[in-house]
């Protein structure tokens, strides 16, 4: 009798911890302390008050920020979910928690195509790991702005995930390229981080034919990918990038030398457990375990290329510069919102480091490493600098959510207002930090205009409202709600009507003209206040009075009404004689 070898399934636990360690590092941005901040309430604006129908482009306009998809999903979020913060919070963690098993899918794949099949879907728990749980590389998820982020990085993984599909099955060479190139250019679309993925296969092209000494490269795949990546490229260098002042944050040099002084600082900021900020500011002795940790790998991969002639992971530290070069010429910024993808890569090179350590200790346990390593990456979200960095963020969101509350309590402004907003321009307010969009998304209003100032005007347009900003406390000064400015007839005539027998029969129609100080797409003209219809000409109006209506020693009542200006006008009055 033959025992059936009982099929070792231990991957699936190990997948399932890390599926669980990665949720409860996000955990706390489903916190409905976790609100609206900084350019939120720019991007939710700009989505809400598009059109489906203009947002998206293939290539990009701009050589920065041009980024449609993003626009789209937060524009069908606003439409669901209004400004409740949690909702979107509760997407962002189920997209992160997608993206974690994409990465081990991906790995997995990967590593059977390029014939380390042994264990490798222990090893491919790895590097999802090292994604789904790290703290420091995390904040694409908790924050509404950067959802082009993890979009970028799953857009990517699908294009990665249909390539190697494709490699496994060659049969459908064609649909797997439609789909995989499909990937790749909506991942483009949500953010320029993806914009190396192609020379990245390049790469694990190179570890294939290392290891089976033979190319199976699907050419026309790399080709187009590539091939749509150089153009794209080079729409983005005409985008105006040369046009960027030197001391905007995003101005870029190709220096090889700041580059790797880049490079360098990414990695502090991806290792120090002790820094609570956005971005890297000054070197930390926090970051220096991981450093060398980085440096003996790197020396370790020199080693093994020169003397084992093995290249894994040489090739696999290349492959996560290639996923961070895109940001590495930025001189005057290194953002921790860029190490969400490259995550992805370092924890790739953690995997190759286990498969050359099993190699060179064949009592190595690669399952122990992994069950030991899930609970002690998520020991590093305790750590002061992410327990300062949460806090830091979450006092600014309480203090941004105490400033829409107050506005909250106050009366709608009717459309066109001018909010005047004395004593906010300096520091961070919801006025300040993307100036006006903060009520336009507030009241629904993209007519809103706001004026930061230092004083009030004197004599200010109707309709008007004076705040005053003070350290967090807002208050009503004066407003003046009228919307006779917008509706007011500038001119009429006849001012008054001498009717003929005539006319007072209906044998002769009576003509009245007028001119408007502004157009609107939904003017109704007021008759007695009833609408009527009109003929619309180069600057003026023209209607015919009803002969009903006419009548010596009568007014007629004319005035101008629109929702989109906020309702009706001043009237004005036609003296009929006789």
């Amino acid at each position: 009798m033959t025992l059936r070898k009982k099929e070792d399934n231990s991957h699936l636990f190990l997948l399932g911890m890390t599926l669980l360690f990665s949720f409860l590092s996000v955990l706390w941005t489903i916190s409905p302390q976790n609100g609206l901040v900084y350019d939120d309430v720019t991007l939710l604006a700009e989505a809400r008050f598009s059109n489906y129908a203009d947002a998206f482009s293939i290539f990009p306009a701009m050589s920065y920020n041009d980024r449609p998809v993003r626009m789209l999903f937060l524009k069908v979020l606003n439409e669901m979910f209004g400004l409740s913060t949690v909702p979107y919070h509760l997407v962002f963690v189920g997209f992160h928690l997608w993206n974690v098993y994409l990465v081990y899918r991906v790995c997995e794949m990967m590593l059977c195509c390029i014939g380390m099949e042994k264990d490798r879907f222990v090893y491919s728990v790895i590097p999802a790991a090292i994604f789904g749980v790290f703290p420091t590389s995390l904040m694409a998820v908790q924050w509404i702005s950067s959802t082009c982020d993890f979009q970028c990085c799953n857009f990517m993984l699908l294009s990665a995930y249909f390539y190697f599909k494709l490699k496994l099955n060659p049969q459908y060479t064609v649909q797997y390229t439609i789909f995989s190139l499909s990937f790749y250019v909506l991942s483009l679309r949500c953010k320029e981080m993806s914009l190396a993925f192609p020379v990245i296969l390049l790469v694990y092209e190179l570890a294939q034919y290392l290891r089976k000494r033979v190319w199976q490269l699907p050419w026309k795949t790399l080709a187009i990918l590539n091939g749509f990546m150089l153009v794209y490229t080079a729409m983005l260098f005409a985008g105006g990038q040369s046009e960027v002042p030197q001391d905007n944050p995003y101005y870029q040099s190709f220096s090889p030398l700041l580059m790797l002084r880049n490079a360098f600082r990414y990695l502090c900021l991806y290792f120090d457990w002790n820094h609570g900020g956005f971005t890297y500011t000054q070197f930390q002795s926090s970051a220096t375990w991981g450093l060398i940790l980085f440096a003996l790998i790197f020396v370790f991969s020199l080693w093994l290329l020169i003397f084992k002639k093995r290249a894994y992971l040489f090739l696999s530290l290349i492959a996560a510069g290639g996923s961070i070069v895109v940001v590495l010429p930025m001189v005057n910024m290194q953002h921790r919102l860029y190490l969400y993808i490259p995550s992805i890569f370092l924890g790739l090179t953690a995997a190759v480091v286990c498969m050359e350590c099993k190699r060179c200790f064949s009592r190595f346990s690669v399952r122990l490493a992994v069950l030991a390593l899930i609970p002690m990456l998520y020991f590093f979200n305790m750590m002061p600098g992410m327990v300062q960095f949460r806090a830091s963020w979450l006092q600014t969101c309480a203090a941004d959510q105490k400033e829409w509350k107050q506005l909250e309590a106050m009366e709608s402004p009717v459309k066109m207002t001018t909010v005047y907003v004395k004593g906010a321009q300096e520091g961070y307010n919801i006025f300040f930090y993307g100036p006006g969009n903060a009520l336009r998304l507030l009241y629904d209003d993209e007519t809103l205009i706001t004026v930061l100032v230092d004083e009030f005007p004197k004599e200010p347009q109707a309709p008007y409202l004076f705040l005053e900003y003070d350290d967090g406390q807002i208050r009503e000064v004066k407003r003046n709600q009228s919307v006779d400015d917008f509706l007011k007839i500038n001119l009429i005539y006849p001012e008054e009507l001498v009717l003929t027998d005539e006319q007072l029969s209906g044998e002769e129609p009576v003509f009245v003209g007028l001119e408007t100080a502004r157009e609107w797409e939904d003017l109704q003209i007021l008759l007695n206040g009833k609408s009527i219809q009109y003929t619309k000409g180069d600057g003026f109006y023209s209607f015919t009075v009803p002969t009903d209506l006419l009548e010596v020693g009568k007014d007629l009542k004319v005035a101008l009404y629109s929702e989109e200006a906020g309702g009706k006008g001043k009237e004005v009055k036609i003296l009929m004689k006789g």
